[in-house]
């Protein structure tokens, strides 16, 4: 009786950790999650003839403010994401998004490194964001 227990208890570990190992294989990817404003139009680029087009868009999020920042009486700041769109499904219902729309975005993440020349000095990486889910929350207010 005290070996079956033992035995299913050994069984339950192993169904455990087969279980953790493939939600760390699943979650090794670079995604972030934005809600904000759209600050222009989205722009339609042509990448030439041999391309599909792709979508830009820009989202204005706003930056915590920290409670000392607050009592202090500063003005809240906000960051400016640049986001591309490859998907020429996604493209189509992205270029109808227009100026003010409240919007939650999912993007892959990459940091892409620039080339160093000893003339131009350290070139910092770029954050490159590519669209894989918009949301639209809010269409913009009107005048």
């Amino acid at each position: 009786m005290n070996f079956v227990r033992v035995l299913q208890q050994q069984r339950r570990i192993l169904t455990i950790e087969r279980t953790m190992k493939s939600l760390v294989a699943r979650r090794e990817y670079s995604r972030m999650s934005l809600i904000g404003n759209l600050v222009q139009d989205a722009r339609v680029i042509e990448r030439g003839s041999d391309k599909e087009p792709m979508v830009a868009i820009k989202v204005a999020t706003n930056d915590r403010m920290g409670r000392e920042s607050r009592e202090a009486g500063r003005e809240p700041t906000s960051s400016y994401h640049d986001i591309l769109s490859f998907n020429p499904g996604l493209n189509k219902y992205l270029s109808e998004f227009k100026k003010g729309s409240l919007v939650h975005v999912e993007a892959d993440v990459k940091m892409q490194q620039q080339e160093q020349s000893p003339d131009s000095g350290y070139q910092p990486p770029i954050v490159r964001l590519t669209l894989r889910e918009i949301t639209k929350l809010r269409n913009p207010k009107s005048d």
